[in-house]
């Protein structure tokens, strides 16, 4: 009998091993899935914070083509930790074209804008790189 109570004790052993084993990988992987999970969100809200603060960069440039129709060169501001750049170029008539680069730690949002009137301001592209 004795032999028999080994093999059980033995067997029950090996099995807690096992699932203490995968208890403590399944632990670990959980633990590392969180972190890396905690980063991405970081990385979405840097990119969301890049993407509004290039809107806001674009919406400055077309105000100051609507206050001034005949300015043209760039301007660049810090707001929210993030830095902007607009650039604005004349492409006859009263065309221009606005160029906006933004950052946010990292995160860069580009914006390219085509307009053809001034007051009121005609937009006649507005595209979003990626």
């Amino acid at each position: 009998m004795k032999s028999n109570s080994m093999k059980k004790g033995f067997s029950t052993l090996i099995i807690v091993i096992v699932l203490g084993s995968m208890a403590v990988a399944l632990s670990i992987w959980a633990s590392t899935g969180g972190f890396l999970s905690l980063r991405d969100a970081d990385a979405l809200k840097n990119l969301i914070s890049a993407q509004a603060l290039a809107n806001s960069c674009a919406e400055i440039a077309l105000e100051t083509i609507r206050e001034d129709d005949l300015y043209t060169g760039t301007d660049e501001f810090a707001l929210n930790g993030g830095t902007c750049e607009f650039t604005v170029s004349d492409l006859g008539d009263d065309g221009r074209q606005i160029s906006v680069i933004a950052a946010v730690s990292g995160e860069i949002r580009e914006i390219e804008i085509q307009t053809e009137s001034f007051n009121p301001i005609s937009i006649v592209s507005w595209i979003e790189a990626l």
